[in-house]
């Protein structure tokens, strides 16, 4: 309620400024922002200026008093806000140009301040008005000696220029794209600075505590208003006439994606708890009747584990930790810095938090263009976000190329060929440099002949001494790319070779992909247009089986303990699944049997994983949860502050590893008060 008010308050000021600038206002048409405003009054509403008009929510709004202001009254991105704080990017300031966006002004030249016109006519929009050259070129000269830091990157092209004197620039677009506009420099997607304006390249250069309470006021409140009303759409049903203790009505999509991950817009979505943010402490609302407790665990890593695992699959020796990716994963350590985020990092020379972002991006499919664009967003060089890109893609995927699978008879071939090569001494140089064949998942894969003098070399062997063509020994006429020499290289061929397959489905619970994505007729599964299809459609089917595999571990813990809290007994209520976090409601006396239950069924599943992989092993690392939660509400972590809505502050839970829970248990699921007994 106090940060409400507080809210409404910063509103009021706000407006209050707007009417209360009279010394801008007598000089609007000399003001480098305010002269582009509307200030003719309507006929019908004469007390005000159109622009003054245009801030509120509604007309009736302008009039209203400000102590009787409710917050929703003003128009939190209307194009007047930039202008009332005189938002600049570095030196030059915001302007707005229709069908352009949000832009800045630039000097053609450096003038002398004395021979510019006050003001010049120029046309904006197909509208003519007088823009005050002198006051925007010595704004634009105090602003140079008053900050810190300065735009440093070239400017572009301009894309509109404003008479003799002055050229607009688009605002960089957070995507990097340059052609799309900015529509508000207050987007959450700027990123800009809140708490230190003199830090960010758009700032403001008048009023700047009123903006800063402004835009605080904006983030603390934002989060309420995205998910109020998914809120009050939730059904309670109460067990007492008190509504005192009851249950929300389960409305989760179970398979709400082509994933098959679970939706719910609220549950599922909301982001966890951050001090001073109303409403995002919206789960830790959720609690547990008397009597019970909360147990539950996040998997560690849940989808790279499995992407690791693909890779080792593919392994000759099908050892857990055999390629590069999956060691880093099993036994990288971030304090360490020899996990896949500070090695990445390292290697590219780009920071740990950027690699990791590129990381899981590229994971599911994401290309050298979006780690392109990302980093451009960090303020990166187009030249050296290019060089960066690079470099990132070879470490990780490794070089990509087109290869063809040989048919299994044109696979003993090859073999031959490589034991003729061998008695004639002939050294066969195969590294990620000069990539002479691949074998991956027991076929051989040769890169197309043109590019490849191996390649070429079998085909004047096998026809010389076999009398057969080499294409006829093409499993496919159609390649496949594939990748070698990077750290991720065996698992992005085996994601790779797998969606091609007729009937793309996942390697566990073998799951099938959406017919949606697979190509159609039947008829034409092989020929040219599902090769097309499949290059179209590669990214999401790719992103498909790593997610869909992650739905598939869910799936199976779920089951397992299921079977093991029936088997023994264990008083407990599945509650919720967030991806890869699951919640169980247990009686006090079996939270301990159920937190083993948790980490022995987290233990099955990825045994019964890496046995459908091929992989009969488990290392230690990833066989067990890091910690599994007991607690009395719905909470990230355990000693995260929490009330309840009565204003009472909930204890701190308990965070169990293997061996605290085998020390409260006795590594036994049985109850021992039973056997006592």
């Amino acid at each position: 309620m106090d940060q409400t008010i507080e809210n409404k308050e910063n509103e009021k000021e706000q407006v209050h400024e707007s009417e209360e600038m009279p010394e801008i206002l007598k000089k609007y048409h000399l003001d480098p922002w305010l002269f582009v405003s509307n200030w003719s009054r309507p006929n019908k509403r004469p007390q005000w200026p159109v622009w003054y008009w245009g801030l509120f929510q509604k007309l009736l709004h302008a009039n209203t008093p400000l102590e009787e202001l409710e917050a929703d009254s003003v128009k939190l991105m209307c194009r007047e806000l930039p202008r009332l704080f005189g938002l600049c990017y570095g030196p030059y300031p915001l302007m707005f140009v229709t069908d352009l966006g949000w832009g800045y002004i630039v000097p053609k030249k450096n003038f002398v301040s004395s021979s510019l016109p006050e003001t010049q006519l120029i046309k904006i929009a197909d509208e003519s008005v007088h823009m005050p050259i002198r006051s925007i070129y010595k704004q634009i000269i105090s602003n140079k000696k008053s900050l810190n830091q300065l735009i440093s990157e070239p400017l572009k092209s301009a894309v509109l220029h404003f008479g003799d004197f002055f050229s607009f620039y688009r605002l960089p677009h957070p995507s990097g794209q340059p052609h799309l506009n900015v529509g508000t420099p207050f987007s959450k997607k700027m990123k800009i600075n809140f708490e230190n304006f003199e830090e960010d390249a758009i700032h403001p250069t008048r009023f700047v505590d009123i903006l800063k309470r402004f835009l605080d006021s904006r983030s603390v409140t934002r989060f309420w208003g995205n998910y109020r009303a998914r809120y009050k759409e939730q059904l309670p049903v109460w067990f007492d006439e008190n509504s005192e203790n009851g249950a929300i009505v389960p409305s989760v999509i179970p398979a709400g994606t082509v994933t098959r991950r679970a939706v719910h817009k609220l549950w599922l979505t909301s982001a966890n708890a951050k001090e001073g943010i109303i409403g995002s402490d919206l789960k830790s609302m959720i609690q547990c009747s008397n009597g019970y407790s909360l147990v539950g665990a996040d998997v560690d890593s849940q989808e790279q584990w499995i992407a690791a695992l693909f890779g080792d699959s593919l392994h000759p020796s099908k050892r857990a930790g055999s390629t590069a990716f999956s060691a880093m994963l099993l036994a990288g350590n971030k304090a360490e810095k020899t996990d896949l985020h500070s090695v990445v990092a390292k290697t590219v020379g780009i920071s740990r938090d950027h690699a990791k972002v590129l990381n899981y991006a590229r994971l599911y499919g994401a290309g050298s263009k979006h780690a392109e664009q990302f980093l451009k967003t960090q303020g990166i060089s187009d030249i050296t976000s290019k060089k960066l890109t690079k470099k990132l893609f070879e470490t990780t995927k490794g070089k990509a190329s087109n290869y063809h699978r040989l048919s299994e008879s044109g696979g003993k071939y090859f073999e031959e060929y490589l034991a003729y090569l061998h008695n004639q001494n002939i050294i066969i140089e195969n590294t990620s440099k000069n990539n002479s064949y691949l074998f991956v998942d027991g076929c051989y894969f040769l890169p197309n002949v043109t590019f490849s003098s191996f390649t070429l070399n079998f085909a004047e062997w096998l026809f010389n001494y076999k009398k057969t063509n080499l294409n006829d020994k093409f499993a496919s006429r159609y390649p496949i790319k594939l990748y070698n020499g990077g750290y991720e290289s065996n698992t992005f061929n085996y994601l790779s070779l797998k969606s091609h397959q007729l009937y793309p489905e996942t390697p566990v619970l073998k799951c099938r992909l959406s017919e949606a994505l697979e190509p159609f007729p039947v008829t034409i599964k092989n020929g040219p247009e599902a090769y097309a299809f499949n290059t179209l459609y590669k990214r999401t089917i790719i992103n498909w089986f790593v997610q869909s595999s992650a739905v598939d571990f869910l799936h199976m813990l779920l089951v397992c303990m299921r079977w093991l809290c029936t088997t023994y007994g264990i008083r407990v209520r599945f509650m919720i699944s967030i991806h890869d976090e699951v919640r169980y409601m247990v009686a006090d006396e079996d939270k301990y049997r159920c937190a083993l239950a948790l980490t022995l069924s987290n233990m099955y599943v990825r045994a019964a994983i890496s046995e459908s992989l091929g992989i009969r092993e488990l290392p230690r690392s990833v066989a067990f949860f890091s910690q599994v939660d007991i607690d009395k509400v719905l909470r990230k972590e355990v000693t995260l502050d929490c009330e309840t809505p009565g204003g009472e502050k909930v204890e701190n839970g308990e965070a169990l590893t293997i061996e605290q829970i085998i020390d409260k248990t006795g590594g036994s699921l049985e109850d021992l008060k039973i056997i006592k007994n």
